[in-house]
């Protein structure tokens, strides 16, 4: 009966002890997870005081395994790919991160998102600081960034041997399938005359990209820019790198299948213009017989039986 007993004190311990590391962990070991998870995500993109950053965590085994249900950022600026981007809002559903990242070296450790929304604001200022130190280098100075009419305006004077020359570059904001967005020249003006020198379209081309969006290390797909009031807008949506992998296997799939389809096609054609080939040929009776007229004395005397 004592051992019984004894038996019964220890497991009641042990389910206490683990009530408590249960409790533990919910009231002081998550939410520092979702605070050092917060604070790390501020300091990774230099969000100001004033930023908002909001994180949705699941049950205590989720969390524990690097699992959050949501995640939302509202600030009105932060840093990205070492540039200055205004009004960035984030939302982002099935995040994955490092929880031992996050504990030990203070990184957020972002490893994956199911899906999201993503928005954010270029200004022309933030641009001429980016672009303006590569330009100089290249010999122009005094460079202007203007955001118009769904274009971009580059203008600036070129320092040359004798003279100083005023160039201007008119071009597009286009997404190159990655995570960046490019300037595209689409024209180039030299002292007020249209030209289309290759080298120096090249040079405006080479450029920084406008911003690398794959800091926020997911899968990005741009579905939306405008120019507004001297700022670029940028309007984009994140798929999980599992789902783009899925996706791609599907494309690859459906492009086989398509193949096969128009191979059999190729196939059932051939055999039918066979089959109309003899059906034509076993109609056709041939050349018409043509009876000799001729005289026995104008045939060959060998076939009669006969001497000529």
């Amino acid at each position: 009966m004592g051992c019984i007993q004894r038996l019964a004190n220890t497991v009641l311990a042990l389910v206490v002890l683990a009530l408590v590391a249960v409790l533990a962990l919910n009231w002081w070991l998550l939410p520092r997870i979702e605070g050092e998870l917060a604070d790390s995500v501020r300091r990774e993109f230099l969000l100001p005081p004033s930023s908002t950053v909001r994180i949705g965590r699941g049950s205590l085994l989720d969390t524990l395994e690097g699992q959050v249900d949501s995640f939302y950022v509202d600030s009105p600026e932060a840093k990205l790919d070492g540039m200055i981007v205004s009004d960035l809002r984030f939302r982002a559903r099935g995040i994955s991160f490092d929880p031992v990242s996050v504990l030990l070296s203070g990184n957020a450790g972002l490893r994956d998102v199911q899906s999201g929304d993503l928005e954010l604001k270029v200004s022309e200022d933030a641009l001429r600081e980016r672009w303006g130190s590569e330009l100089a280098k290249k010999g122009m100075r005094d460079v202007e960034i203007t955001l118009e009419d769904g274009s971009v305006s580059i203008d600036g004077i070129f320092d040359m041997a004798f003279a100083e020359v005023r160039i201007g570059a008119r071009g597009r904001i286009v997404a190159d399938g990655s995570t960046r967005l490019r300037l595209e020249v689409d024209e180039l003006q030299l002292g007020g005359a249209d030209i289309g020198v290759k080298e120096l379209k090249a040079a405006f081309s080479a450029l920084t990209p406008i911003v690398d969006l794959g800091q926020f290390r997911v899968a990005i797909e741009v579905d939306r820019l405008e120019m507004q009031d001297g700022y670029l807008l940028v309007r984009a949506r994140s798929t999980s790198l599992e789902n783009l992998a899925s996706e791609a296997e599907d494309r690859d799939a459906l492009a086989r299948r398509e193949r096969e389809l128009l191979d059999e096609l190729e196939r059932v054609r051939a055999g039918q213009e066979a089959a109309e080939g003899d059906v034509v040929a076993s109609e056709d009776p041939g050349p018409d017989y043509i009876p000799d007229d001729s005289t026995p004395d104008e045939k060959d005397m060998n076939s009669l039986g006969g001497e000529a």
